[in-house]
């Protein structure tokens, strides 16, 4: 997938929360994150990843952010989930490691 934007993109900016599972995904060659999660106000991040690959992205392969209120240093809420099985990122312009805020891996 050959984007200017982020491949897959997930936004929530009220007071809910994220609960996604993928299996068997590929984003590649995207212009900004291959994969980006964000969550902004009340609420949290609960995420599975399994045979995911995000390959050759202008930024990170997979972002996930929670903030209570976006630029915060620390936040105050409960930190996020993300589950991993077989994550591959490659070739990614900001590293080959998940950018995460208020999100730890499982």
């Amino acid at each position: 997938m050959d984007t200017t934007d982020e491949g897959i993109k997930i936004d929530e900016e009220g007071e809910g929360n994220v609960e996604l599972r993928f299996s068997n995904v590929m984003a590649m060659d995207g212009g900004d994150d291959g994969i980006q999660v964000t969550e902004q106000g009340k609420g949290r991040i609960e995420a599975e990843l399994k045979k995911v690959s995000a390959t050759d992205n202008n930024k990170y392969g997979v972002k996930m952010e929670q903030w209570d209120v976006k630029g915060e240093g620390r936040s105050l809420e409960e930190a996020g989930r993300l589950k991993i099985q077989m994550l591959t990122l490659s070739g990614n312009g900001k590293g080959d490691e998940p950018g995460l805020h208020n999100v730890f891996v499982k």
